[in-house]
């Protein structure tokens, strides 16, 4: 025969088990669990699903809340500086001339201007702007002036007029079509650059090239997208690469009342 509890085998006349111990005679009910069913059902329950149960309650209860609080909570729309919220743009003079009443009064002065340049430089300025209008009272304008000094120069000056604002100025001025490095310094458009840049800036920039005359040496067959350049706090002096030839742009920018009107 087989022990009941442990399965060894046994004789039939032996009293106890000789492996477990377990009385033969008195046989006794034998479960698979030696601890008592309902005990370990309660320990499973306390340790494994009260808390599982737990989290999720607390969870659809701040759901709830943040649902019920939501019912009373507005979304309040992004607010804009009460003196910069855009009103209209337009990208061209004649748009902002039909569709602004006194358009006149701001393009006339883009006009004066010019003529004035057209004037000085001997030759035809193109005007090209675009208009930001805030409130009745401010406005921007960003006017950018183009013209070919000749088949190898472009002057380009960009104006920007902000009543609301300091405005700016840029001017910049590129000769095409040189090939050696004592062109690309610009040194015989001194005068032309002395009417729009103080001589003091140009020759500070011209001292700062001359000292990459190595690099430019060095690299000239491969000259990358930014160039090479010299540079002050507002002004700058850059060699470009222009297909078989290079380029150089002198550029300047200035704050202050760049006025179209007031």
């Amino acid at each position: 025969m087989k022990c009941p509890r442990c399965h060894h085998d046994v004789r039939q006349e032996d009293h106890f088990c000789p492996y477990c111990g377990y009385d033969l005679k008195n046989r006794a009910k034998v479960t698979p669990f030696q601890y008592p069913l309902l005990p370990l059902l309660l320990i499973v329950f306390l340790v494994v699903v009260l808390p599982i149960a737990s989290s999720i309650y607390s969870t659809v209860n701040i759901l709830h809340d943040d649902l019920q609080d939501a019912a009373t909570f507005t979304i309040k729309p992004v607010e804009e500086n009460e003196t910069r919220g855009k009103l209209y743009s337009f990208d061209s003079i004649a748009s902002f001339q039909k569709n602004v009443g006194n358009a006149d009064d701001f393009l006339e002065p883009i006009n004066n201007y010019t003529t004035t340049l057209n004037k000085q430089y001997a030759t035809k300025f193109t005007a090209q702007a675009s208009f930001v209008i805030y409130s009745d009272y401010d406005v921007r304008i960003n006017l950018v002036e183009k013209a070919h000094l000749s088949d190898t120069e472009l002057l380009t000056i960009n104006r920007i007029y902000d009543r609301k604002q300091e405005d700016e100025q840029i001017i910049s001025y590129t000769k095409s079509h040189l090939s050696h490095f004592d062109e690309l310094t610009l040194g015989n458009e001194r005068e032309r650059i002395s009417t729009f840049m103080p001589v003091q800036t140009y020759d500070a920039l011209v001292t700062k090239m001359l000292k990459q005359k190595d690099v430019f040496e060095e690299k000239k067959d491969r000259i990358g997208h930014y160039g090479i350049g010299a540079y002050l706090k507002n002004a700058s002096l850059v060699i470009y690469q222009d297909g078989d030839y290079y380029k150089s742009t002198l550029r300047i920018t200035t704050n202050g009342d760049h006025s179209l009107k007031r």
